[in-house]
């Protein structure tokens, strides 16, 4: 069962990306990258840490989210920014992570949660935000936007159609052409 998640808005996403925190510019960069990932792609958390240089296909404007979930990678186009701000990020390496924490590991997801709360907090945004809510929103988006559902399934990286269909929410409006149907 899908636990309830707060909706997010084009607002929420602007506020996010926008508001001022106190830290060092590229902090402000590399994780305003990870929410626009998050954001666009429906990545778990630990795929998007686990980016590798060698992950990031410039040209195509794409990445590979390598060993999911699922043991599945999977291909997942990104926008002409993103690969822009991904690749100003990586600058000359030709290989390692792409979001660098302590030496030459990963990221940690506990330090991209932090981030984020720190993020809802100063935006002024009042929903409880973690990173898996961006996941359940591109999903929700794009099922109510009549994008089929094995399209959605396949760029999640669901293996099965039961655990993307989860993810159908209906509005108010919806319930009431039933009742008027």
């Amino acid at each position: 069962m899908v636990k309830s998640q707060p909706f997010l808005t084009d607002n929420d996403l602007q506020k996010l990306l926008s508001c001022k925190l106190k830290c060092h510019p590229s902090q402000r960069i590399t994780f305003n990258i990870i929410i626009q990932l998050l954001w666009d792609s429906g990545a778990r958390i630990s795929e998007i840490c686990n980016l590798t240089v060698q992950d990031f296909d410039y040209e195509e404007k794409f990445i590979i989210l390598r060993n999911t979930k699922n043991k599945q990678d999977r291909i997942i186009p990104v926008t002409g920014n993103i690969a822009e701000s991904i690749k100003k990020l990586v600058g000359r390496r030709k290989q390692g992570y792409i979001f660098r924490g302590r030496g030459n590991n990963p990221i940690s997801r506990i330090s991209v949660y932090q981030a984020l709360q720190r993020r809802v907090t100063a935006s002024g945004i009042n929903k409880h935000i973690r990173p898996h809510t961006f996941r359940h929103h591109l999903i929700t988006d794009k099922l109510n936007k009549n994008v089929p559902l094995p399209l959605v399934q396949k760029y999640v990286g669901h293996t099965s159609m039961s655990s993307t269909s989860l993810y159908y929410h209906y509005t108010q409006d919806d319930l009431k052409k039933v009742l008027e149907a």
